[in-house]
Protein backbone atom coordinates (compact mmCIF):
# COMPACT_ATOMS: atom_id res chain seq x y z
CA UNK A 1 0.00 0.00 0.00
CA UNK A 2 1.02 3.88 -0.84
CA UNK A 3 0.58 5.96 2.34
CA UNK A 4 -0.01 9.54 1.61
CA UNK A 5 1.92 10.89 4.09
CA UNK A 6 6.00 10.47 4.98
CA UNK A 7 9.13 11.46 3.48
CA UNK A 8 10.48 8.37 2.17
CA UNK A 9 14.55 8.77 1.86
CA UNK A 10 17.02 7.38 -0.17
CA UNK A 11 20.04 5.21 1.70
CA UNK A 12 22.69 7.17 1.56
CA UNK A 13 24.84 5.06 -0.60
CA UNK A 14 22.49 6.73 -3.41
CA UNK A 15 23.57 10.00 -2.70
CA UNK A 16 21.25 12.93 -2.75
CA UNK A 17 18.18 13.43 -4.51
CA UNK A 18 18.42 14.53 -7.59
CA UNK A 19 16.30 18.13 -8.31
CA UNK A 20 12.48 17.70 -8.65
CA UNK A 21 12.17 17.10 -12.28
CA UNK A 22 8.41 16.35 -14.28
CA UNK A 23 8.83 12.90 -13.07
CA UNK A 24 8.65 14.10 -9.33
CA UNK A 25 5.47 16.32 -10.05
CA UNK A 26 4.01 14.15 -11.86
CA UNK A 27 3.88 11.21 -9.54
CA UNK A 28 3.06 13.36 -6.48
CA UNK A 29 -0.12 14.98 -8.22
CA UNK A 30 -0.87 11.17 -9.07
CA UNK A 31 -0.59 9.78 -5.68
CA UNK A 32 -2.68 13.47 -4.28
CA UNK A 33 -4.94 12.35 -7.49
CA UNK A 34 -5.70 8.70 -6.16
CA UNK A 35 -6.70 10.33 -2.47
CA UNK A 36 -8.88 13.15 -4.09
CA UNK A 37 -6.70 15.96 -2.81
CA UNK A 38 -7.31 18.03 -6.13
CA UNK A 39 -5.97 21.24 -4.41
CA UNK A 40 -2.60 19.67 -4.32
CA UNK A 41 -3.04 17.99 -7.82
CA UNK A 42 -3.56 21.90 -9.03
CA UNK A 43 -0.30 23.04 -6.96
CA UNK A 44 1.93 20.41 -8.26
CA UNK A 45 0.77 21.18 -11.55
CA UNK A 46 1.67 24.67 -11.63
CA UNK A 47 5.20 23.52 -9.82
CA UNK A 48 5.42 20.80 -13.18
CA UNK A 49 4.71 22.79 -15.66
CA UNK A 50 6.78 25.98 -14.44
CA UNK A 51 10.23 23.45 -14.57
CA UNK A 52 10.31 23.76 -17.75
CA UNK A 53 10.34 19.80 -18.43
CA UNK A 54 7.21 18.26 -20.29
CA UNK A 55 5.38 14.47 -19.95
CA UNK A 56 7.13 11.50 -21.46
CA UNK A 57 4.43 10.36 -22.49
CA UNK A 58 0.53 12.19 -23.25
CA UNK A 59 -1.07 10.37 -20.40
CA UNK A 60 1.35 11.60 -17.91
CA UNK A 61 -1.23 15.21 -18.45
CA UNK A 62 -3.88 13.01 -17.21
CA UNK A 63 -3.51 13.65 -13.20
CA UNK A 64 -3.45 17.32 -13.72
CA UNK A 65 -6.08 17.34 -16.59
CA UNK A 66 -8.25 15.76 -13.68
CA UNK A 67 -7.29 17.67 -10.89
CA UNK A 68 -8.13 21.17 -13.03
CA UNK A 69 -11.40 19.99 -13.74
CA UNK A 70 -12.49 19.19 -9.95
CA UNK A 71 -10.97 22.42 -9.29
CA UNK A 72 -13.65 23.83 -11.33
CA UNK A 73 -10.42 25.27 -14.10
CA UNK A 74 -12.00 23.88 -17.22
CA UNK A 75 -10.00 26.04 -19.58
CA UNK A 76 -7.02 24.41 -17.80
CA UNK A 77 -8.35 21.66 -18.16
CA UNK A 78 -9.20 21.56 -21.97
CA UNK A 79 -6.11 22.95 -22.94
CA UNK A 80 -4.37 19.93 -21.14
CA UNK A 81 -6.46 17.54 -22.88
CA UNK A 82 -5.97 18.82 -26.13
CA UNK A 83 -1.94 18.99 -26.09
CA UNK A 84 -2.34 15.36 -25.02
CA UNK A 85 -4.32 14.82 -27.86
CA UNK A 86 -2.02 16.26 -30.54
CA UNK A 87 0.41 13.91 -29.49
CA UNK A 88 -1.52 11.00 -30.92
CA UNK A 89 -4.82 11.76 -32.59
CA UNK A 90 -5.07 8.23 -33.62
CA UNK A 91 -4.62 6.86 -29.68
CA UNK A 92 -5.43 9.48 -27.51
CA UNK A 93 -9.49 9.12 -27.87
CA UNK A 94 -8.97 5.85 -26.37
CA UNK A 95 -8.09 7.13 -23.37
CA UNK A 96 -8.89 10.84 -23.03
CA UNK A 97 -12.96 9.46 -23.71
CA UNK A 98 -12.90 7.45 -20.41
CA UNK A 99 -11.35 10.09 -18.42
CA UNK A 100 -13.86 13.15 -19.55
CA UNK A 101 -16.74 10.60 -18.85
CA UNK A 102 -15.00 9.97 -15.40
CA UNK A 103 -15.00 13.95 -14.80
CA UNK A 104 -18.24 13.84 -16.14
CA UNK A 105 -19.49 11.43 -13.22
CA UNK A 106 -17.22 12.87 -10.26
CA UNK A 107 -17.81 16.24 -10.88
CA UNK A 108 -20.58 18.95 -9.84
CA UNK A 109 -22.81 19.84 -12.63
CA UNK A 110 -22.33 23.52 -13.91
CA UNK A 111 -22.89 25.34 -17.05
CA UNK A 112 -19.27 25.28 -17.90
CA UNK A 113 -18.57 21.74 -16.86
CA UNK A 114 -21.29 21.03 -19.24
CA UNK A 115 -19.77 22.84 -22.08
CA UNK A 116 -16.38 21.49 -21.11
CA UNK A 117 -17.47 17.95 -20.94
CA UNK A 118 -19.28 18.24 -24.00
CA UNK A 119 -17.04 20.45 -26.13
CA UNK A 120 -14.38 17.50 -25.35
CA UNK A 121 -16.65 14.71 -25.93
CA UNK A 122 -17.19 16.22 -29.45
CA UNK A 123 -13.62 16.87 -30.75
CA UNK A 124 -12.85 13.30 -29.46
CA UNK A 125 -15.20 11.85 -31.09
CA UNK A 126 -16.44 10.35 -27.69
CA UNK A 127 -19.55 7.46 -28.12
CA UNK A 128 -21.47 8.17 -25.23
Amino acid sequence: LILENGTPALPALYGTEPNQSWCYYYEKADLARQFGNWDTVVNLGKDAFETGDHPNDPTEYFPFIEGYAHAGNWARAEELSLQAYRVSKAYMPATLCPLWARIDTETPTSPEKDASVEKMQEKFDCKT
